[in-house]
This record gives structure tokens, sequence and C-alpha cells, in this order.
């Protein structure tokens, strides 16, 4: 039991094991770890399980796997959940591809040469690139550096001349898009500390228990420190247990209400941002949408109280008042059509969206998801948010890749081909089949190329099979939710023989993108990306 004295399944005890990384005695230990007479040797490792990136240690010596966390403000003092804890010890220690596998002539999956094995995936990706039927796709898992995924982008616009890239479980949720591609354009996020020391926390359509434990923690110190959290629609039962109040909205009327909020701020002239109000992007729709309004209305679309959501608009507005708030773009339970933006007008026009120790909060559930987005690998997407429309961009990276599709795909033109079976899939680190829910939306390729770190039921269909690199075998830089840069360091040599970022190297020669001054390692890639930028 706890301080409290109840029994441990009575208590708030949620199996993260931070109890073991705070008990000052050292009385407390992980079971079935190894204890000998060497001493730890602890080593950073950025944990890649959700788009929080806490920064972690490992100790390899004993032979198991065991994680702690480092600290520091990116994720305080006994900061660890139990995915990260316990998922990448597992990983590390569990059964891992080792060698390339092509399918034979049999029908079975035979051991092979790299050599061997890209050659066949070359070839089968460029006969489906050449014949046009059904197209080509090349799908990351966001556990890849900023570097992979642009190399990854490369050698699917220029090597397979194809526009249908990204994650499969952003691209088959049409709901989660827009709120994918409005990350690009939103000013840097609170860090961690900052949202620990805030006055006022919004949860607008957010569960961090249930998505990013770690910053459950956090909100959990915030309330015990003195802030006031307040849930804004659906709230996951350990979420909801926090908060100081809990509004609950309609499901698909988070807009109205934010609407409503901003709504009111312009009728009291309480902005902070007066004399802005009738010139920023978005007043002149919302005034238009809630022209002939009232709380009655309000109060019946919504199903909130309209004195509540007037009383959160006018903390939002309050001198001195640190806001941050938190908002979860893939979640499903409202993706209201104008959600995001209605939110972000909100703050902006509260002055709250850039004030010091204020703003919005949008940690992803997936990893990189901000390094895939800067490296330009989404639809329609270039590399360091260049345009497909000017024309200098295009030749810019013609010159530089070799070669690029012919027009800009979008993320419903990809789902479609998707859902309908491409000619030729390259899968890195993604399981379709063996996911329940994408399973039945990914349409089997004629052609299919995977490479994971272990067997799944993707790569038991599979024409070729490669060995890939875990997160820790990695180098190169991540961009965590927030928008911060984190460097990733190798700790382990792959176990395939290969890093991630050679195997696109590799393949990318294989299908002809060699040239002089391609990039040829994290630093070169990190660097030709820089220089796009600038």
């Amino acid at each position: 039991s706890d301080l409290t004295g109840l029994p441990l399944q009575e208590t708030g005890c949620i199996s993260c094991g931070a109890c073991v990384d705070v008990c000052p005695t050292g009385a407390i230990a992980e079971r079935g770890t190894r204890r000998g007479p060497w001493r730890p040797s602890w080593q950073p490792l950025r944990c890649l399980e959700c788009g929080v990136g806490c920064l972690l240690e490992v100790d390899l010596s004993g032979g198991q796997p065991v994680l702690r966390p480092q600290g520091g403000t990116d994720a305080p003092v006994g900061s660890i959940c139990a995915r990260g804890r316990y998922g990448i010890p597992a990983a590390m220690a569990g059964q891992r591809l080792t060698t390339p596998l092509v399918r034979g002539g049999d029908g079975e999956l035979h051991p092979a040469s790299w050599r061997q094995a890209l050659g066949r995936a070359a070839e089968g990706l460029a006969a489906a690139r050449d014949a046009g039927a059904g197209g080509v796709g090349l799908f990351a898992g966001s556990r890849l550096t900023t570097e992979e995924a642009y190399l990854a982008a490369r050698l699917a616009r220029a090597g397979l001349r194809t526009d249908i890239v990204g994650n499969l479980e952003l691209l088959l949720d049409p709901g989660a898009v827009p709120g994918t591609l409005a990350r690009l354009d939103l000013p840097a996020s609170p860090s961690l500390a900052e949202l620990e020391a805030a006055d006022l926390i919004l949860l607008c359509n957010a569960d961090p228990w249930a998505a990013q434990p770690v910053l459950g923690m956090a909100l959990r110190r915030a309330v015990r420190r003195g802030a006031t959290l307040v849930g804004l629609g659906c709230l996951g039962n350990e979420t909801a247990a926090l908060a100081t109040r809990w509004l609950p909205v309609a499901r698909g009327s988070l807009d109205f209400a934010l609407g409503w909020m901003t709504h009111h701020l312009i009728e009291q002239g309480a902005l902070l941002a007066s004399g802005r109000g009738g010139l920023l992007p978005g007043v002149t729709e919302i005034k238009a949408g809630l022209a002939g309004a009232d709380p009655t209305e309000v109060a019946r679309q919504t199903g909130a109280s309209v004195e509540e959501l007037e009383r959160l608009a006018r903390q939002l507005v309050e001198p001195g008042c640190k806001v941050v708030v938190l908002h979860d773009p893939e979640r499903q339970w409202d993706r209201a059509p104008r959600l995001l933006e209605t939110l972000t007008l909100l703050l902006s026009l509260a002055g709250r969206l850039e004030a010091p120790g204020s703003g919005l909060l949008q940690l992803s559930r997936q990893a990189n998801l901000l390094g895939h987005l800067q490296a330009g690998f989404f639809p329609g997407l270039l590399p360091a948010r260049l345009s497909w429309s000017e024309a200098s961009a295009r030749d810019r990276l013609t010159g530089l890749w070799g070669g690029l599709p012919a027009d800009p795909g979008s993320a419903d033109e990809a789902r479609g081909q998707i859902l309908a079976g491409l000619g030729a899939a390259l899968l890195l680190d993604q399981d379709p089949l063996g996911d329940t829910q994408l399973a039945g939306r990914f349409g089997r390729p004629a052609f299919l190329v995977a490479a994971a770190l272990a067997e799944t039921p993707t790569t038991r269909l599979a024409d070729v099979v490669l060995p890939l690199a875990a997160p820790w075998e990695a180098t190169g830089t991540i961009l965590a939710g927030d928008g911060r840069q984190h460097a990733l360091t190798a700790l382990l040599p792959p176990p395939g023989g290969l890093s991630t970022l050679q195997l696109l190297i590799d393949l990318g020669r294989a299908l002809g993108l060699a040239g002089e001054g391609a990039p040829v390692d994290a630093p070169t890639v990190a660097a030709e990306l820089v220089g796009l930028a600038g």
C-alpha cells in the first residue's frame, strides 16, 4: 500500500514503476531484473513511444535492459510511463529479424543476402512504377528519424515517382489529416516544465492519461501545486478525476462552444489584443457563424452551460494568468470541422498563443510526426515547407534529387489508392495486417516489401522482408510534439547489419538514385535538409 494505508488494488497505482525511481532507500526494485557485482552503465535513450519524447537512461550491463528517467525540463524525475519502461526493454530483448528474406518460386520466404534482397525489392517496385497500374506507395512508422524520413521522401518522389507517402495510421484516418497539417503553422508549444507551472490548464478533446501518461503525471503535479484544470468535452476516467472543473460538451460541437467563448470576449471587449479583433483572419467568420445565436441556442447545440463557457473565457484573459491548452487532433471523440482553427483563434485573440509560459500544446501519439512533416513525408508536402506551386522550389529539388512526380498528390487521393490496392508498396516499421484498425482498410499490394524489427503478420505475406534497425540503433534527430529537436545516438549495432538510413541509401542506389553529392550519412542528410530550409 501507499501512504494512504489502503491495499494496493484500492490505490491509484497504474503500474508505471515510478516508485522504483523515487524510493529514497532503494528498497523497491523491478521484478526480474538481474542484480550483480557490476556497476550499472547508464546511457541516454530517447523514448519514441509517443510524441512526448521523454529522455531516459538505459543500462545494458546486466544482460537485460533496465530503464529509468533521466530527468530534466522535458522529463521530470519519475516521469516514465509503463509503455516506455517495459515496452522498450521487451523490444530490445525480443526476437529480431537478422537476415533479409525473399519469396521464391515455391511461394515460401528464403534467406538472402542484402544485395539480393534489395535488388529484388528494387526490381518489383520499379516494375510497378513503370507499369503505372495501381500506383506505388512508401509508408513509414513515426519512429523513423527526421533524416530517415527525408531519405524515404526522396526515394519515393525521385526513385518511385510517387507522392503516396506517409504514415498509414494517419493516411487511413481522414479525421486526423487536418490537425496533422495544421501543426506546420503553429508557434512553438510550451514545455512540460511550463505546463506544470501554468495557472490554468484547459483540456480540449484531450485525454492525456490514455494517450500520453507522462502528461497525466505532469497534470497531477500541476494540480497539486494549485493549478486550475478544466476539462472541455469528454474525458477519460483518470483524467476526469484530476479536473478541477469539467464542462461536458456534446460530441461534434466543441468548435461551436469555443466560437461562443470567442464571441463573448469580443462582445465584452475583454480581449488583450483589443483593436485587433476585427482584423485577424477568422474573426469575421466566427461572428457570421454565430449571428443570431443566443445562449439558449448555444446550450441546445453544445449541451453545455453557457455561464460556465463564458466564465472559462474570462479566465483565459485574466492579467498575469499563464494558460496552457492541451489538444489532441488525433483523438477520435470530437473532430469538429473547425475545432483547431477556432481554438487557435481564441488563444491568439486572448494573447495566450505565444505569451511566455502560455500556449497550445499538441502532443501527438506519433513519436516524430513533426520531423516527418518537416522532411516532406506526407502527400502534397515538400521538405522544409517548400511549395509545389513554386517553380523555383520544384527545380531546386529536381536538381538535388534527380526528379519529382509530375503533380503533387493529396491525402484523399492516397487513401483511395491504398484502399483499392496498390501495385506495390514499401513498408518501414508498419504492420497494417497486424493492426485491427487498419487490416480491413489496407488493400494488399500486388508486390510488397516490408522492413520490420521482428516477424509480423505483414512480413509473413511480403514478397521481400528486410531487417529494420530500431530507434536505439539509429543516429539522427527527431522533433518532439512540442516542436523541440532532440538528437539520437546509436547505442547498439543493428542485428541485421544495416541501419535504416543505409537501407534507404542502398535501395535508392538500386533504383538508380546514386549521384555525386548524394547524402551518405545522418549529418549530410541533415545538412541537405537545413540547406533547403535556408
